[in-house]
C-alpha cells in the first residue's frame, strides 16, 4: 500500500491557509507541514482548484465578419 500525504485533513488545512492568505508561497507551506513542495502543488491544483470559472465572450459568425471588415 502506498503512503500518501494528500489526506483530506491536510487538504482542508492547506485550503484554509490559502483562503486566509492567497499569495502564500507553496514552498513556505511545504516547509511548515514538512512535506514536499510538489505534494502541496499537486494538492492545490487537483483538490483545491484555485481558479474560478468565468464567462467569456463568444464570437458568433456575425461578429467575426464585422471584426474582419474593420481590420
Amino acid at each position: 500500500m502506498k503512503r500518501s500525504v494528500r489526506t483530506p485533513r491536510l487538504t482542508k488545512a492547506v485550503a484554509g491557509k490559502i483562503l486566509r492568505n492567497p499569495p502564500r508561497s507553496i514552498n513556505k507551506m511545504a516547509q511548515e507541514y514538512k512535506i514536499s513542495a510538489r505534494s502541496i502543488g499537486r494538492m492545490v491544483k487537483a483538490d483545491i482548484e484555485p481558479f474560478k470559472y468565468r464567462k467569456i465572450h463568444l464570437l458568433n459568425e456575425d461578429t467575426r465578419v464585422k471584426l474582419k471588415a474593420r481590420s
